[in-house]
């Protein structure tokens, strides 16, 4: 009986053992352990913070010489990361229009600019409890007159509203006012080009956050009002984007927003920005 070459031998020695390994399922190699977002914040001590650069809730100034971050939803990560016993690391500057694309990549662990609620986020992302609620108006130019006490004016083919593609307020602009014509700005624009598509004539109306158009009223002061006797568009709850397969990090985010929210730290960073956001009631109170 002749034998077997020497590369036939190994080749079918190799083949069997990998039929053994299939068979029961193991081998050699070490498995690498993954770990939840949760579990990577609290063993790191780190919360990464995706951010949008807007005010009043992430903005910079400069304070001794120096360009420092602050606002509304700076301080709330910074007591929420006293709270957690974490360190909070604003890692990356990105738009309303890209807030999930972080959490596929790994580049951070929350959206830390609030924002509102609507069908993509509930769709794609888990979503914190709400830290505030804020009631958007409508701004018209300072001279225009047409739809003060008039909400029926508004619904009309003669007047043009811009919004922000995709944003919240689009879709609650077309069902409130079908009649109406939309101009819609892509979602990474600014909100000073955004308002100046009213000052233009390029729209004739834009729905905004009040806290959200003062500093650009305060720049271009006269340029425009919100329109009288007409109610806001809804209530609207301020969240933050989180991601969307670890319900465990929410409710440890959940957790500690809600302490500083029974606490009063909220309501004292609502007043320290001058703002009229609704800050929940402690949930002894609700």
């Amino acid at each position: 009986m002749k034998k077997l070459p020497l590369v036939l031998t190994c080749l079918i020695a190799g083949v069997l053992v990998g039929l053994i390994f299939a068979r029961f399922g193991k081998t050699d190699a070490p498995s690498v352990e993954r770990l939840s977002v949760r579990d990577n914040v609290v063993r790191s001590g780190v919360l990464r913070c995706g951010y949008v650069n807007w005010k009043p809730y992430y903005y910079t100034e400069l304070k001794d010489g120096n360009t420092q971050p602050t606002g509304l939803n700076y301080d709330i990560m910074m007591e929420l990361g006293k709270v957690l016993d974490l360190k909070i690391d604003w890692v990356e500057e990105i738009g309303w229009g890209n807030i999930g694309e972080g959490f596929k990549t790994n580049r951070y662990d929350a959206v830390c600019t609030s924002a509102w609620i609507d069908a993509p986020k509930l769709k794609n992302l888990l979503l914190s409890r709400p830290i505030f609620y804020s009631a958007p108006q409508l701004y018209v130019r300072a001279d225009d007159n047409r739809f003060d006490g008039n909400p029926e004016r508004l619904n009309q083919p003669d007047v043009t509203f811009v919004v922000i593609d995709g944003a919240p307020l689009s879709p609650l602009v077309a069902e409130q006012f079908p009649s109406s014509k939309i101009t819609a700005l892509p979602q990474l624009v600014q909100s000073a080009e955004y308002l100046m598509t009213v000052i233009t004539k390029k729209a004739d109306v834009a729905t905004m956050d009040p806290d959200e158009i003062k500093p650009f009223m305060a720049a271009n002061p006269g340029k425009l009002r919100a329109v009288s006797g007409v109610r806001p568009l809804r209530i609207l709850p301020h969240i933050l984007a989180l991601p969307p397969s670890d319900p465990q990090f929410m409710a440890m985010m959940n957790a500690g927003l809600q302490v500083l929210i029974d606490n009063g730290v909220m309501e004292k960073i609502r007043k320290k920005y001058d703002t009229g956001y609704f800050v929940p009631a402690p949930s002894f109170r609700e």
